[in-house]
């Protein structure tokens, strides 16, 4: 069977982001001046790449990375999926790692580092969960592609796909603007 090849990028820093505030789906906020920069970025990065179509999450965030890629790449469409979505955090969302719930900060981390496939962060999403509705959405993409294909999503799904693929996950959450590149 024919691999696709797909290049995952984390959506470009929000001010929540900077300040280490995890936002799951509940916040859903623009990019930055800092963003906006590692779009442009990755669209750099990207300029050898063959792609006509770029998808998206339907995150505002994801959304204005897309855009700006799109724009410097030569105005393609860019289709949006919502099973591109952030990991939802439950009511872990809004807060950082340090100061909130110290106390269990440790372990949330291991938990959320190694993606453990049941662990569900006070109601939200676990990672089999996340990785069950990411490959649906890459195999809807993959049964209409050949061509290479360029995915704007979030940390979380990018955790979870890393994991899923290469067995590994990032010790913390992917830098914005990172670019992940799999053959499935």
């Amino acid at each position: 069977m024919t691999k696709l090849r797909i290049y995952i990028v984390r959506h470009g820093q929000t001010d929540e982001n900077a300040k280490g505030i995890l936002c799951g789906q509940t916040i859903d906020g623009s990019i930055n001046q800092m963003g906006i920069d590692q779009a442009h970025e990755v669209a750099q990065a990207l300029r050898h790449v063959e792609f006509d179509t770029l998808y998206s999450s339907t995150m505002k965030r994801a959304q204005e990375t897309a855009a700006i890629i799109a724009a410097d790449l030569g105005g393609m469409s860019v289709v949006e999926d919502a099973r591109l979505r952030e990991r939802d955090y439950g009511s872990l969302a809004g807060k950082t790692w340090e100061g909130n719930f110290e106390e269990e900060a440790e372990l949330q981390r291991k938990n959320d580092t190694e993606q453990r496939y049941d662990y569900r962060p006070y109601g939200g999403e676990s990672a089999k969960q996340v990785i069950v509705r990411v490959l649906a959405s890459l195999a809807d993409i993959k049964a209409t592609r050949t061509d290479p294909v360029v995915v704007v999503a979030h940390g979380g799904v990018l955790k979870a796909l890393k994991k899923h693929f290469e067995g590994d996950a990032y010790d913390r959450t992917p830098n914005n603007g990172t670019i992940l590149t799999l053959d499935i």
